[in-house]
């Protein structure tokens, strides 16, 4: 009669001694994937065919499951793995990062104080980092925008300001994670003193 030929899976599996030995897969995602310092992401992983997980950088267990990363609260990039194992052995390591931004916004003015007229005009000055959008205020300045790909504002080339008034100018930035930050500065109105 000839040996018995192997079985035919509906899986792909090559030769399995039965076709319930199906290799398992894995995989794992990060949400939210970017974070502000002080924040927390939620690891979720997923299997096919396996019996456990085991997680490197958290504490996977079952087949699926999620769990919080816990507070993280230095900037840079923090990467987990899973690897999930059944009777058909154990799939592909899968990775999930998490960036870890670290908020900040600065604006000063050059002068700080101004003569009364006619040289009554100062230059704001303006930057901010892991933020997602961002406003400058005060009087005769409105500027709106969001941040660029590297999660930055800057001024680019700002135009001087004219200042009538003790003024106060205001950046207000929105973060990824939903916070805010925020910086001002005042600029005075006066005799300017020079040195001779």
């Amino acid at each position: 009669c000839g040996p018995t030929p192997p079985p035919t899976c509906s899986n792909g599996a090559t030769n399995p001694a039965s076709c319930s030995l199906f290799h398992p897969t894995n995989t794992l995602s990060a949400s939210p994937s970017i974070i502000d310092q002080g924040q927390s992401s939620t690891l979720s992983w997923n299997s096919t065919d396996a019996t456990s997980c085991l997680g490197t950088g958290f504490t996977a267990g079952g087949p699926s499951g999620s769990r919080s990363t816990g507070t993280l609260s230095s900037p840079g990039t923090s990467t987990y793995q899973v690897i999930c194992s059944g009777a058909g052995g154990s799939a592909s390591p899968a990775f999930a990062s998490v960036l870890v931004l670290a908020p900040s916004a600065t604006i000063s003015a050059s002068p700080l104080r101004v003569a009364a007229a006619p040289n009554n005009t100062t230059t704001l000055t303006w930057n901010a980092n892991g933020v997602a959008s961002c406003s400058v205020t005060g009087p005769g300045v409105n500027v709106r925008g969001a941040a660029n790909a590297g999660h930055a504002f800057s001024t680019g080339s700002p135009d001087p300001v004219s200042v009538s008034t003790q003024s106060t100018f205001t950046i207000t930035c929105t973060t990824v994670g939903g916070n805010q930050v925020t910086s001002s500065v005042v600029v005075n109105v006066g005799a300017v003193f020079h040195e001779f």
